[in-house]
């Protein structure tokens, strides 16, 4: 019994210890920008 109760906290602790950084994008700006226009000429000019 105790075997599985270690078994699952190490399950379950074993995530918390594999965060990701956070990336550096030079290229967000214009991304978000070109996503934003892509999605307003979607709704206005394709989809009509």
């Amino acid at each position: 019994m105790m075997r599985a109760i270690y078994l699952v906290i190490a399950l379950f602790g074993m995530p918390a210890l594999a965060m990701a950084e956070a990336e550096n994008d030079p290229f967000e700006g214009w991304n978000r920008a070109m996503f934003s226009f892509n999605q307003k000429a979607d709704k206005y000019v394709l989809k009509p």
